[in-house]
């Protein structure tokens, strides 16, 4: 249904093929718009922060400002992904980033994945303090 240039879809119309025929993808929460950035080189308008509001083409909209700028940038053809870019900001996630699960772990391990976590925490604020940052 098209009402005033914009287009409903059904609810069980497949997300991907809205994604790949977007110019951008507009989220509040959820993955549509790591799939987006990841998966097609879509830019986001992310009305909130998220797990992946780091990685680039994320465009922050805070106000009816932010809104008309964004949609002046995509359609200037100014939002293009670079995939080395997101790429880069990905393993950077995942670098600082570290296990935690709820689910039910082999019996015995739990030490184990407690001294991951504990060692990879340890390292990153290392890291953040050999970088003068002050941490305590």
């Amino acid at each position: 249904m098209i009402k005033s240039g914009v287009l409903f879809a059904p609810l069980d119309f497949p997300s991907h093929e809205l994604i790949r025929n977007s110019s951008a993808v507009c989220v509040t929460t959820g993955t549509a718009g790591f799939e987006s950035i990841v998966g097609f080189k879509k830019p986001v308008l992310a009305f909130s922060d998220s797990w992946y509001s780091s990685l680039p083409g994320i465009i922050k909209i805070n106000n009816i400002s932010d809104i008309k700028k964004a949609f002046k940038l995509i359609n200037a053809g100014k939002a293009v992904l670079n995939e080395d870019d997101i790429m880069m900001t990905i393993n950077n996630l995942i670098d600082h980033s570290f296990l935690l699960t709820f689910a039910s772990v082999p019996n015995g391990q739990h030490c184990n994945y407690i001294s991951l976590n504990l060692a990879k925490i340890w390292s990153f604020l290392l890291k953040l303090d050999e970088n003068s940052e002050k941490l305590y």
